[in-house]
């Protein structure tokens, strides 16, 4: 299981993801700085650090990371700037779908758009 802990300032750059069995409980830090975890079946873990999602290799055996991240797209909405929820999300196909981010906008609560 791949979760974000959160930090009380709620800002991005305090998250961190974390890996955890569901057979053993050993729970592994795996990213600083980073949220919204996704594993893709390719064997990588794709997370958000700011409005970047970065990819790395990952073994779910060993709960960690096996290779350097690399960013595989810039630009992408957090629902407030500074706070935990990135808008992004993977097809059961593999398409990566997102929210761009445009400069001085966050959403608001209910899904729309706000200027900062």
């Amino acid at each position: 299981m791949l979760f974000s802990v959160l930090t009380q300032s709620n800002h991005w750059s305090d998250q961190r993801v974390v890996a955890q069995s569901l057979k053993t409980g050993e729970r592994r830090l795996l990213v600083r700085g980073a949220s919204n975890a996704r594993y893709l079946p390719t064997g990588h873990i794709v997370y958000a650090r700011g409005q970047t999602l970065m990819a790395a290799p990952f073994n779910p055996e060993r709960l960690e990371l096996t290779g350097a991240a690399v960013p595989i797209v810039d630009g992408v909405m957090r629902a407030n700037l500074q706070g935990p929820s990135s808008q992004w999300g993977f097809s059961g196909s593999g398409s990566l779908v997102y929210v761009p981010a445009a400069s001085g906008t966050i959403l608001n609560s209910f899904g729309s758009t706000v200027r900062d």
